[in-house]
């Protein structure tokens, strides 16, 4: 962290100096630029007079400032309880904000240069707001910052910070004083400049990435006597193993697709990330999927030692209820076998590298313009919308919008439609909401516009289908740029009130779409029977997962596809957001890492 101010009450104590912060996820280091140099504001000049700008507040009566600085980040979503700075009219309530973490004392400066390197957790799914304020500490004894006098606040985002990776920020009043400032006008004085730093604290230390293909033999029958299974492999990393009557902690790291009807499953290659710290040992367990209740068919342990080491490897499937039960003379019978193939573990890359490095996410928005979305004239329309009462549709994407929109440099978008009538009288599945050739706008905002102009012009129509505007965000991810230079990923959200009818095409387009670099979110709008739809899902198969596997030759050899049910979530959008981006993070890294691309230099 920095500050600078362009004037003090004294002509030669002008000065310019820039300090750092780090930033961690989860308390755990998620990249490195430790190594970096860290750049410096101009130099101070020379000694003469120069004519003074308004004064920022000197709060001392007979020295300079000793300033100190807080960082607040506010809980997702607003309104969360928290330690809080007051804003004034307009700014969040005080219970938005909690600090995570404050500076050294500077003594008699009004241009600190501060050392300590405050951790901020980065959650990229959600939009996290971040404010820095500066006090000057006349009390050495006190550590609440209500005791200090206020030098000023500046807000930002961690998406921000996290993309720019150097951000300046004018200050504003803050707390109490920014009362006192609007009834004197003192907003209008220049109360300086913070500078801010981030880096990605530790590196990928304590992460590591785990390769391997998963398969099982003569596994139980759970689904009757004339049914088989449907199973699907969990592995969870043992935070603290079982001990004194205690059960085990763990947290799951990966989950497989479904094979449906199958006792001796082969499920695709698999690559996820664990700690690197802990015991070491991964819990492994096969279920068979169930529409009621999942039931456990048997677990193994397994270190990340035997699978940094060469060869094959086989497991025991054990289920507890039988183990309970064994004896000496009659040890528990496996509920099947499990083995592992290519198996490897190597540190891993993170999303947080890749973002430090430049990678740019894009981001293209497809919206349902069938006629089962209801006439927009009627206010049970999912399309009824207005600035007051937003429809559905716009809801979704700004929720979503809101988070990418930071790790977009040219923040060039691409609003598309499809199922719509054109007012020349054709349908179409993949047309412009600009009304022209170029589906391009700027920013979020340029969507929700570019939206709104459509429901003048496009009649609703139909069917629903995706695989024209699959295609086209595949051909438009695979422009994008992927060297030691330069990186993009697209995220393409489509937006759907409903089943779509071309499930073969489109399954045939998301295979296609694995090799780009691609990630398709399709949320459901609305209250329809969205269930055949999780057959896109990478989290299914068996029936025939275009995203990963199953039983057609239409398979995705990565999971690229989610899909989320947006009345699952209510009317809050951070966890709508939240939800829908939980697997991007991986996919990003998966797409990258799987090719052997590394973060650019600088991560």
């Amino acid at each position: 962290f920095s500050s600078r101010r362009r004037h003090t009450r004294y002509w030669r104590d002008w000065s310019s100096d820039v300090c750092s912060s780090d930033l961690a996820a989860g308390g755990v280091p998620v990249g490195t630029m430790r190594d970096q140099p860290v750049p410096e504001l101009p130099p101070r000049p020379k000694r003469h007079r120069r004519t003074p700008a308004p004064p920022p507040p000197v709060c001392d009566v007979a020295s300079t400032s000793d300033p100190r600085k807080g960082a607040y980040a506010s809980a997702a979503p607003a309104r969360a309880s928290a330690v809080a700075v007051a804003h004034g009219a307009g700014a969040p309530a005080e219970a938005d904000w909690v600090e995570v973490g404050r500076t050294e004392r500077i003594a008699n400066t009004q241009s600190p240069r501060f050392a300590t390197r405050l951790d901020v957790p980065f959650h990229f799914e959600t939009v996290q707001r971040l404010r820095v304020r500066l006090v000057d500490v006349d009390d050495g004894k006190s550590a609440r910052l209500e005791d200090q006098d206020d030098l000023g606040a500046a807000e930002s985002t961690v998406g921000e910070l996290v993309s720019a990776r150097a951000l300046e920020l004018p200050l504003g009043p803050s707390g109490g004083l920014a009362a006192a400032a609007a009834k004197v006008g003192a907003k209008k004085k220049k109360w300086g400049i913070v500078s801010l730093l981030a880096h990605a604290g530790g590196g990928n230390e304590g992460k590591l990435r785990v390769r391997l293909t998963p398969s099982a033999t003569n596994l139980d029958k759970k689904d009757g006597p004339f049914g088989k299974s449907d199973p699907y492999l969990l592995v969870h990393r043992v935070v603290r193993p079982a001990a004194g009557g205690a059960k085990a902690v763990l947290s799951q790291v990966f989950k497989s697709l479904v094979i449906r009807n199958e006792l001796n499953p082969v499920w695709p290659a698999a690559m996820f990330t664990t700690d690197r710290g802990g015991p070491g040992d991964l819990q492994m367990e096969v279920w068979d999927r169930d529409r009621s209740r999942d039931s456990l068919i048997g677990a193994a342990s397994v270190s990340l030692n035997e699978l940094s080491s060469p060869g094959g490897k086989s497991y025991p499937l054990l289920h507890p209820s039988k183990v309970a039960k064994a004896t000496a003379k009659k040890p528990a019978k496996p509920s099947g076998h499990l083995h592992l193939a290519d198996t490897s573990v190597a540190a891993a890359p993170t999303l947080m590298q890749y973002l430090f490095g430049g990678l740019e996410l894009h981001f293209t928005v497809a919206i349902d313009f069938t006629a089962s979305n209801g006439d927009p004239s009627s206010p049970s329309s999912l399309h009824h919308d207005s600035p007051a009462a937003p429809s559905a549709y716009v809801n979704a994407l700004t929720s979503v919008g809101a988070v990418l929109e930071p790790y977009s440099r040219s923040h060039r978008y691409e609003a598309i439609g499809f199922g719509g009538q054109l007012p020349g009288g054709r349908v179409s599945h993949n047309f412009a909401l600009t009304g022209g050739a170029d589906a391009a706008v700027h920013g979020v905002g340029g969507i929700v516009a570019a939206y709104r102009t459509a429901l003048g012009g496009v009649s609703l129509a139909g069917p629903t289908n995706f695989a024209d505007v699959i295609r086209h965000a595949t051909a438009a991810a695979a422009a994008l740029a992927m060297a030691p230079t330069a990186q993009g990923y697209l995220v393409l959200l489509i937006l759907t009130d409903g089943v779509i009818t071309d499930m073969a095409e489109t399954r045939v387009a998301i295979a296609a779409a694995a090799a780009a670099p691609l990630s398709i979110i399709i949320l459901g709008v609305g209250a329809a029977d969205f269930s055949r739809m999780r057959e896109l899902d990478g989290d299914e198969a068996g029936g025939g997962s275009a995203s990963r596997g199953g039983g057609t030759a239409a398979a995705a050899p990565r999971d690229l596809v989610q899909f989320v049910p947006m009345n699952k979530f209510g009317s809050s959008p951070p966890a709508l957001a939240a939800a829908v981006l939980a697997e991007l993070s991986a996919q990003v890294v998966d797409y990258y890492s799987g090719r052997g691309v590394s973060p650019m230099r600088g991560a």
